[in-house]
């Protein structure tokens, strides 16, 4: 199974090295590299537009270093990267998937349109945003690799505010 290691914003432009200040406006991308998802961000000025591979991409500003308050990618860019996941049907992945269903109902970003119980091979979720319905094959993790693939997913989609 392969594990993805994806930091944090690193506060710094890919493309000019250049540091980003607090209050910028900045672009963040998300990549396949190597078989690993990958986040590159970008301040406004070096923004050429999103690459063609790109799994994801949004507009955000540096925060303020008082705020302290971890942020969410915004909610397209989560339902987008959801969607992206569901296309690829990777097996390797299937796990990462179910997991970013469950936080996206628990964002009230999807509803779930069955409960049969945890024996059904899919779980049925539905989006109030696009009107989509999504079976999303269950693929229970571990406790141990769930609290990994959350941890996965709250790196590589939360802004950094601190």
């Amino acid at each position: 199974m392969l594990e993805y290691q994806i930091q944090r914003c690193t506060r710094q432009c890919a493309a000019t090295g250049r540091e980003l200040r607090p209050g910028e406006p900045f672009y963040s991308v998300l990549l396949r590299q190597d078989g690993q998802i990958v986040r590159r961000d970008y301040s406004h000025d070096a923004w050429e537009g999103p690459p063609p591979e790109a799994l994801a991409w949004w507009h955000s500003r540096m925060p303020q270093a008082a705020s302290g308050k971890p942020t969410w990618a915004p909610n397209q860019v989560l339902i987008e990267y959801f969607e992206r996941l569901l296309e690829d049907a990777d097996p390797s992945q299937a796990e990462l998937t179910y997991v970013l269903a469950l936080l996206l109902v628990r964002r009230r970003l999807l509803r779930l349109a069955n409960d049969e119980g945890p024996d059904t091979p899919t779980l049925t979720v539905t989006c109030p945003l696009n009107e989509n319905t999504y079976e999303v094959p269950v693929a229970i993790p571990s406790r141990d690799r769930f609290a990994e693939l959350e941890g996965e997913l709250a790196r590589l989609l939360f802004g950094d505010q601190t």
